[in-house]
């Protein structure tokens, strides 16, 4: 989504198309090979997250070099991720999410569709010492179905993603991760407010 905004906003700057094409999956590592081995005159561009930083530590081997391969040019935005559950999920609060996972362990579930929302989805879990599976997805759209449909009790993701079901109460928004709320969910306390 924001990408697309993104190539609006240079296409217009630069007097001609900007092409997005979203390249999913590995944890960010197949779009950001991509990238690595195009060539490096600056017409191909990287939208890339927190990913980029972590996936040396996480990938025994990687296609390309995030530092050498690779130069930031720019900030475009931060944001935080949202702690959402199926509704029927008993929890309304995370407090509350946390005593029902520490009632019964083993037996709630986590998805997670690359980094860094399975980062703060075991930051989480190691943090609060609660027991839950985790559920892995190759993307977010599948993982989020299986919340929605009550196959998996929780996802931390984007906001821009989840807002619309959010709003229609097809999940339920927990918490979101940040120093402040967001500005989108303002209503929603952060992990911090909510202890």
């Amino acid at each position: 989504i924001l990408g697309r905004h993104l190539a609006e906003a240079l296409g217009a700057e630069l007097g001609s198309s900007v092409i997005v094409e979203n390249r999913a999956g590995g944890s960010a590592n197949i779009g950001a090979m991509t990238v690595a081995k195009a060539p490096a005159d600056g017409a191909t561009l990287l939208l890339g997250d927190l990913a980029l930083a972590v996936n040396p530590s996480l990938f025994k081997r990687l296609s390309y070099d995030p530092v050498a391969d690779l130069q930031p040019i720019a900030t475009v935005a931060t944001a935080p991720l949202v702690l959402v559950v199926n509704p029927s999920t008993p929890a309304r609060t995370l407090a509350e999410l946390v005593a029902l996972a520490k009632a019964k362990p083993g037996t709630l579930t986590y998805a997670s569709a690359g980094n860094p929302p399975h980062i703060a989805a075991e930051l989480f879990r190691t943090t609060t010492g609660i027991d839950v599976v985790h559920v892995p997805y190759k993307g977010v759209g599948p993982a989020l179905n299986d919340v929605i449909g009550g196959q998996v009790t929780m996802l931390f993701t984007g906001i821009s993603s989840t807002r619309q079901h959010i709003e229609s109460g097809r999940v339920r928004a927990l918490a979101v991760t940040g120093a402040r709320r967001a500005s989108t969910l303002p209503a929603v306390a952060t992990t911090a407010e909510a202890g």
